[in-house]
């Protein structure tokens, strides 16, 4: 009895490996089968609309030219001349004797100072960023140019720029002046400004965190002590925006599914398997 159980067991463990490597191809086979649909068209006959067509233009008679016939016995009328006077001739004069005119002493003309020529001072200030985009951790420079765009010297010229929150100061330079820092703040102290001159001013700072608006602008200011100072260029702003972070590539997971190889071996047992419990059955 046992031997038969043992036969029963070994048929019923083949069957099971033999369903298992074969149900991973007929699933996906039954799966992919996909429903057909059937699309029923109705076609519509095609209908035509008459057109009327409008009739020809019809010929309009043209009018044609009548003549007047001039009664024979009309008789030319001869015109008549009416006699002109002749103007009356008049006696040669004796030439006259007409002055030549004397040389005319040219005039040199002075040029006169244009008005309103008065003398005036202006500093301006321009202001811009090595970049528009920054992340954190970056490093940025701003260069500041001021230029005299008067006709006169600028007294005490003094150029003030404060960093935002985002930013951390790293170091200030200038082509002319004293600079000097405090926190954020940086102050450069030029003094007297010629017509025409320039002086560049270099910050460097690191982003310490991402800028949002409306804090994420950066000023520059000018001032002097001159009264004909133009105050609408004395500052210049630069604004920095965030960096768009690069996108990460969603992660590839491992195929966790039955290999070939695996169900060809599966298979291979559970037939072998089937074949064992039913010789051992021919030789009791």
């Amino acid at each position: 009895m046992s031997s038969v159980y043992k036969r029963i067991t070994m048929v019923v463990l083949g069957m099971l490996l033999l369903s298992a490597a074969l149900m991973p191809n007929i699933a996906p086979t039954a799966q992919s089968a996909p429903a057909a649909v059937i699309t029923a068209v109705t076609s519509e006959p095609v209908t035509s609309t008459p057109t009327d067509t409008p009739p020809p233009p019809t010929d309009t008679p043209l009018p044609t030219n009548t003549s007047t016939a001039v009664p024979p016995d009309s008789t030319p009328v001869a015109p008549t001349s009416t006699p002109t006077a002749e103007p009356p001739q008049e006696e040669p004069r004796e030439p006259r004797n007409t002055p030549t005119p004397s040389a005319i002493p040219s005039l040199a003309l002075t040029a006169s100072p244009e008005a309103g020529g008065s003398e005036f001072a202006d500093p301006a200030i321009t202001k811009s960023s090595s970049r528009a985009e920054v992340a954190v951790g970056d490093q940025v420079q701003f260069t500041l140019t001021v230029t005299n765009r008067g006709n006169a010297a600028a007294n005490d010229v003094v150029v003030t720029d404060t960093l935002p929150d985002f930013l951390s100061l790293q170091g200030a330079t200038a082509s002319r002046g004293e600079v000097s820092t405090s926190g954020a703040t940086v102050t450069v102290t030029i003094g007297e400004l010629a017509p025409g001159e320039t002086v560049t001013i270099e910050i460097t700072a690191q982003v310490v965190t991402a800028p949002a608006a409306p804090n994420n602008t950066n000023i520059g200011t000018v001032t002097t002590s001159s009264g004909t100072d133009d105050p609408s260029n004395n500052t210049s702003s630069v604004a920095l925006n965030a960096l768009a972070p690069t996108p990460v590539p969603p992660a590839t997971l491992p195929n966790t599914s039955a290999t070939p190889t695996t169900n060809i071996a599966l298979a291979l047992l559970g037939i072998f398997l089937i074949a064992a419990g039913l010789l051992s059955r021919r030789r009791v």
